[in-house]
């Protein structure tokens, strides 16, 4: 009986690693045809791109200003809003506004 187990999954095996083999064949044959087609596309995607330059150049050198602006801005807030706090601890009347 162990036998006829053996026998019976193996054609599945077998079956399975031709699949994937043909699987691969033919994926490779398709890529090797569309190859040619990719520099093309490489080259076009640079010209199209390049009109992009002056307009993303000036974001991403604005970005780090941008950050270091907002830290500041709410690093100010934080000890502003703390400082109420504290006055309002020594004053009760310091915290509310009329």
């Amino acid at each position: 009986m162990g036998m006829d187990t053996k026998t019976k999954d193996q054609p599945r095996t077998e079956s399975a690693l031709e699949v994937a083999s043909m699987f691969g064949v033919g994926l490779g044959i398709v890529s090797m045809a569309l190859f040619p087609f990719l520099i093309p596309g490489i080259a076009l995607l640079v010209l199209f791109a390049l009109p992009l330059i002056p307009l993303v150049i000036p974001v991403i050198l604005l970005i780090p200003v941008w950050l270091v602006g907002r830290a500041v801005y709410r690093r100010l807030s934080r000890r502003a809003r703390s400082g109420q706090a504290r006055a309002a601890a020594w004053d009760p009347q310091a915290g509310q506004s009329r």
